[in-house]
């Protein structure tokens, strides 16, 4: 299967600052992570926090035009990763035809 990188795409990570940003170093990720303190980020995407605690995660793929090409959300960390669907996005993208953007992005 091929990398998120031979399909043309930059992986970041956004955390909170905080706890959030030693469990990103902890992971030994292979994306850059990136500290929104202010969580300005995070509200742009419209990501936010269940019962004012649990942070809202999720993975976007954007295009260099800026367009949300995918998107799933979720409470819960681990559910806010799709490889299979972001690889198959990633594809159609790097392709002759780009997909639509997602009509409502996915919640978990």
């Amino acid at each position: 299967m091929a990398t998120l990188t031979q399909l043309g795409a930059t992986a970041l990570v956004i955390g909170g600052g905080g706890v959030g940003t030693g469990l990103v170093r902890s992971m030994a990720l292979p994306y850059p992570a990136l500290v929104d303190r202010d969580r300005s980020t995070y509200k742009a995407y419209g990501l936010a926090r269940a019962l004012f605690i649990i942070q809202e995660s999720a993975t976007f793929l954007v295009d260099r035009d800026g367009i949300v090409r995918h998107a799933l959300r979720s409470v819960n960390p681990q559910g806010s990763m799709d490889w299979e669907a972001l690889r198959r996005d990633l594809v159609a993208l790097a392709g002759t035809g780009d997909p639509p953007p997602p009509d409502a992005p996915a919640t978990r």
